[in-house]
């Protein structure tokens, strides 16, 4: 009896590593998702707001360094978007539908961005 109370036992231990092993894979993929998304949106905005002739555009389309990388570009310590300044730049164009998509974005300046 006390063979198979063990086996159980750790059963039930190799049972709970492996559902905290999961939630940290699951957490890991989704927060790549929204960095992902992120980077996405942003190239939809640079390439649907006449990107390639703005004024400032320091590391746009860099997808190798992070979008918190790229000018005009604020990030928290999550990496998530809060903020976006586009002043001086021309923005002609009407912000993408999947701009709503930057769920953490707390600031937009658009001031002198025609």
């Amino acid at each position: 009896m006390t063979m198979l109370m063990a086996q159980r036992s750790r059963s039930r231990e190799h049972h709970r590593h492996y559902v905290l092993l999961s939630l940290v894979f699951i957490s890991f993929v989704a927060s790549n998702n929204v960095l992902c998304d992120q980077e996405s949106i942003l190239l939809v905005l640079y390439n649907n707001c006449n990107g390639p002739y703005w004024w400032y555009q320091l590391n746009w389309t860099n997808t190798t360094l992070g979008v918190c990388t790229w000018r005009g570009i604020s990030c928290n310590d999550n990496m998530e978007v809060i903020g976006l300044d586009m002043s001086g730049n021309i923005l002609s164009c009407v912000l993408p539908a999947s701009f709503t998509g930057l769920i953490h974005l707390e600031t937009l300046i658009h001031s002198g961005s025609g």
